[in-house]
């Protein structure tokens, strides 16, 4: 239980030094003519292993930066999303609550509508690490954390509201993979 708390402090530490840092070169998120770099998520994981995990709700956050403004010419947005879910796994003991806590930096591309300075649709691509507060193992998770990587394709309902589709899954995608659909708000 210490580890997870541990883990915890260490990506709330790394989300607070990025969004200060960004906050500081772009102003704050709203601003006239400024990027919303935010983006607030709900929604669920289904896991799709072979395993005995059931469908659950998750949460999420995700920080945005212009990657142009890292890397002269690279086109989209890296972010670093962090999500949060508990699943149910089994035990000598019985059933376990765990928590999975995915971690990911990823690359982002947003297509506007012709011409318009609206997004409307994107998709990225990103790695990370699997974090846990014990084995899953139905997930072939035999450790606290994993190497993962996620794909995602998403569209704006308008410059506000958004919905998206995520897989992600570790080394063993038979049994680590997890369809995420979640529903988000940029701000």
């Amino acid at each position: 239980m210490r580890t997870s708390y541990v883990t915890g402090l260490l990506v709330s530490a790394l989300v607070l030094s990025f969004s200060g840092w960004s906050a500081a070169q772009y102003g704050s998120a709203g601003s006239e003519g400024m990027m919303k770099m935010w983006n607030l998520k709900a929604g669920i994981f289904i896991p799709s292993g072979g395993g005995s995990l059931d469908t659950v709700a998750n949460i999420g956050i995700e920080h945005e930066h212009p990657a142009n403004e890292i890397i002269h010419g690279v086109p989209g947005n890296f972010t670093l999303s962090i999500d949060y879910a508990q699943f149910k796994t089994a035990t000598m003991t019985g059933e376990k609550n765990v928590s999975f806590i995915p971690v990911f930096f990823n690359w982002k591309h947003h297509y506007p509508i012709s011409g318009s300075n609206t997004r409307t649709w994107f998709w990225g691509v990103g790695i990370g690490e699997y974090f846990t507060s014990r084995e899953i193992r139905e997930m072939g998770m035999t450790s606290k954390s994993q190497f993962a990587w996620n794909a995602q394709l998403g569209y704006f309902i308008n410059p506000s509201w958004f919905v998206e589709a995520r897989y992600m899954a570790s080394k063993h995608p038979e049994d680590s993979g997890i369809l995420v659909l979640d529903a988000g708000y940029n701000f």
